[in-house]
């Protein structure tokens, strides 16, 4: 596998057909918030794995990357909620309201209702708590 300018992954078909299952049953729970699309923090993220996270290491921006679970926060949108609470790019987020955090779904199960919500977050090797108020979409 050749790594460029962007961060590129070989994917195992196995978690491919179970990401497709996941998304298949998230379709039609459609998540009933009285809303019509779920909250959100304003993060992009990839679901850490110890292959990704080896891969990862690799690269030389990224600082102390020692655990191999949690979503790794590729991108931070500018003004999100995430942004304005203090969640950086490369961060890694392991739990929300001590609820761990394995996949995106468990991020939005963790931000339903709830109108703020405490992040753990891996740093450069550091530990952090910071809270975070989800907010609907509004467009």
């Amino acid at each position: 596998m050749k790594i460029t300018d962007g961060i590129s992954f070989a994917i195992p078909s196995d978690d491919v057909k179970k990401f497709l299952a996941k998304a298949d049953q998230y379709k039609q729970e459609k998540l009933t918030l009285n809303k019509s699309r779920p909250p959100y923090i304003g993060i992009m993220s990839l679901t850490l794995t110890p292959n990704i996270a080896a891969q990862l290491r690799s690269r030389p921006e990224i600082i102390n990357l020692d655990i191999d679970h949690g979503l790794f926060v590729a991108e931070v949108k500018r003004g999100s909620p995430a942004c304005q609470a203090g969640i950086k790019k490369y961060d890694v987020i392991m739990k929300m309201d001590n609820f761990d955090l394995n996949d995106y779904e468990d991020l939005i199960r963790a931000i339903k209702d709830k109108q703020m919500v405490k992040c753990t977050v891996r740093r450069e090797g550091k530990d952090l708590e910071i809270y975070v108020k989800p907010r609907y979409p509004t467009d």
